[in-house]
């Protein structure tokens, strides 16, 4: 299981930005941030939930950000 997708980055204004799903290779992709200025505790709850979702789908954030959409992948995150 690879946990390089998922980068947690000190915003200058206060808060956490989280960038997930670049992959390196031949098809390299910059990582999408999905929230940013987020408490401590935000970031923790969206980090656990990146989590979730690599455990139950048996797979990279790359793939299931293509397969659900980042807009949906958001959503899921944040809930």
């Amino acid at each position: 299981m690879l946990f390089r997708s998922i980068d947690i980055v000190k915003a200058k204004r206060a808060g956490i930005k989280i960038l997930v799903g670049g992959s390196f290779g031949k098809e390299t992709v910059l990582a999408e941030p999905i929230a940013e200025f987020l408490s401590e505790e935000q970031a923790l709850k969206a980090t656990k939930n990146c989590l979730q979702l690599i455990k139950e789908k048996n797979t990279g954030l790359r793939a299931i950000i293509n397969e659900l959409g980042i807009d949906e992948f958001k959503r899921k995150v944040k809930a």
